[in-house]
């Protein structure tokens, strides 16, 4: 970021976190479905039930843009995105499938000592936070649950691979199909044996873990969009 005036500085800051906080909610609202797939996105109406100016909803919905989760066309402005198809469901799979074994198998090689405490951190926090005795939170799972993912392929040391899995914007995806309040625990319970195997240097037993979570997952999210309807 540039250096600037103090008090430029000042408001810049206060524009950006305020960008922030209307990127949370939005997001928070999306992948939770209070905003329905190809809902319409009011920029003006978004800043007064925000009570904010429209500049920092605009810098949400962008960056929601370059996540997939809102589409901008012109004339219309922002609607949200439309929820998944059959066919793109199992081509998000499939490319994951590809990627994230191969990835789980190379950070158990690679990892540093604090890329492993990192993946132990967020398992527990995920963990902690699918164990409430209310049901958890299904915006902060779902983000833990990608950060978790993440931290696996960025242990691998393949920048290509990171990136390319970072640009599927997956759990943000795969948050918006309904699912049961005890999807989040199972996710998390299928998280440790690929925790344990990367911590502990076995290539072969991290890569079958993660491709058993990812099946699990892929078959329990299956079932849910057959349940949502056609």
């Amino acid at each position: 970021m540039a250096t600037t005036t103090g008090a430029v500085t000042a408001a810049a800051a206060g524009t950006g976190s305020l960008g922030q906080e209307a990127y949370e909610r939005l997001l928070t609202e999306l992948i939770s479905l209070e905003i329905a797939p190809g809902e319409r996105l009011s920029v003006d109406a978004l800043a007064r039930r925000y009570r904010i100016s429209q500049t920092p909803i605009r810098e949400a919905l962008a960056r929601l843009e370059s996540d997939g989760l809102v589409v901008k066309t012109h004339l219309r402005g922002f609607t949200a995105a439309p929820g998944f198809s059959r066919r793109e469901f199992a081509q998000l799979f499939d490319i994951r499938l590809l990627l994230e074994p191969y990835a789980a198998g190379q950070a158990a090689l690679h990892r540093t000592p604090e890329q492993a405490a990192a993946l132990q951190e967020v398992a527990a926090r995920l963990r902690a936070a699918a164990d409430r005795p209310a049901p958890p939170d299904h915006g902060v799972c779902t983000l833990l649950d990608g950060q978790f993912h993440d931290l696996v392929a960025a242990a691998a040391g393949n920048p290509l691979v990171r990136e390319s899995l970072a640009r599927l914007h997956a759990h943000l995806h795969l948050a918006r199909v309904p699912r049961p309040a005890t999807d989040a625990a199972l996710a998390a319970a299928e998280h440790e044996p690929v925790v344990t195997a990367i911590v502990t240097g076995d290539r072969h037993i991290a890569e079958a873990a993660m491709r058993s979570h990812l099946e699990r997952a892929r078959d329990r999210l299956a079932a849910a969009l057959d349940r949502s309807g056609p």
